[in-house]
């Protein structure tokens, strides 16, 4: 339905209202360089459940043992909601790679965190009272869009689908009371 070009102009106008941003992201590099360049100051957070997912990817290749594993994993992501990133990162530094692919998933995992440090202060994040991770708005996603784009025997436009997806978003949002007042006005 278009190319993120024509999506970031479309977000931007909701987004100036808000003195303070918060971004929430999956670590993709060209994400933190569109926060860096539009919203200098934004709060910046990686997604916590792609950080964990890191850890799960290191660990299954590290680990045989699954309790020795599904220890690890836990330690990890515990220290990660405690602001120890910078620990979590030393600890992978000093565990032998038992194979190939754990030294490479090693390597990318310790890349990752050292690249997001400062986006994954989670404790931090979460005394403010923000969110870690965007379960929630892919939730919205699912009831406020799918649930409705994708029923049964659907066919869309591209204006059809654009117009579907604005009322849903007035419906679900509690503003359909402005599209009453454009239907009375006409």
């Amino acid at each position: 339905m278009g190319s993120i070009d024509e999506f970031f102009p479309k977000l931007e106008r909701h987004l100036i209202h808000y003195p303070q941003k918060i971004i929430i992201g999956d670590g993709a590099p060209w994400i933190w360089k569109w926060v860096e360049s539009n919203y200098p100051g934004a709060i910046e957070i990686l997604d916590f459940y792609h950080a964990k997912e890191k850890l799960v990817i290191f660990a299954n290749q590290q680990f045989r043992d699954d309790d020795k594993r599904k220890s690890w994993i836990k330690d990890k992501t515990e220290k990660l909601l405690q602001n120890l990133v910078e620990q979590v990162i030393s600890e992978l530094k000093s565990l032998r790679s038992k194979n190939e692919l754990s030294k490479e998933a090693k390597k990318k995992t310790i890349k990752y965190f050292t690249d997001h440090c400062e986006r994954m202060m989670y404790k931090t994040f979460i005394d403010k009272g923000l969110l870690i991770g965007s379960g929630p708005i892919e939730a919205a996603h699912r009831n406020v869009l799918q649930q409705r784009m994708k029923l049964s025997r659907q066919k869309w436009t591209i204006q059809g689908a654009n117009t579907m997806a604005n009322l849903r978003c007035y419906r679900k949002s509690g503003a359909w009371n402005i599209i009453k007042s454009f239907i009375k006005a006409a």
